[in-house]
């Protein structure tokens, strides 16, 4: 009997241990770059100033600079989402977690910008893809 008891104490903690992950996932999503502030012209320190992140990558050419950034849209951080997983979570006794951690894991789609600048850091043109360009 005692051994039982032991048992389901470490089942108990461990299901404990497991909320708040969906939790914690919704509620520090990505907000979303507001590309509709982009303008041509623009300078690279605006650029980034608008789109919030660092490039994921930088390519220097005789023409001027490349700049990808790795972006997504659709997992905006939610205050409610968070709440609701949370409470789930607390009366399931963590089992909700096997349920709401994926749904939260597959909330968001990846995109990419691809910003051209010429030898001045000046914004000539930028492109938004769903594939990561070359």
């Amino acid at each position: 009997m005692k051994k039982k008891i032991v048992i389901f104490l470490l089942c108990l903690g461990a299901l404990t241990s497991l909320q708040g992950c969906s939790a914690v996932m919704a509620a520090s999503g990505t907000k979303e770059a507001n590309l509709s502030a982009i303008n041509k012209g623009d300078t690279r320190a605006m650029v980034f100033a608008k789109v919030g992140q660092q490039p994921a990558r930088v390519i220097n050419n005789s023409n001027g600079v490349v700049e990808i950034y790795e972006l997504e849209r659709g997992n905006e951080p939610s205050t409610g989402r968070a709440v609701a997983n949370g409470a789930l979570s607390l009366f399931t006794l963590g089992l909700w977690e096997v349920v709401g951690t994926p749904l939260e894991g597959m909330k968001g789609e990846k995109y990419f910008l691809t910003v051209y600048y010429n030898q001045n850091e000046i914004l000539e043109k930028y492109e938004v893809s769903a594939t990561r360009p070359n």
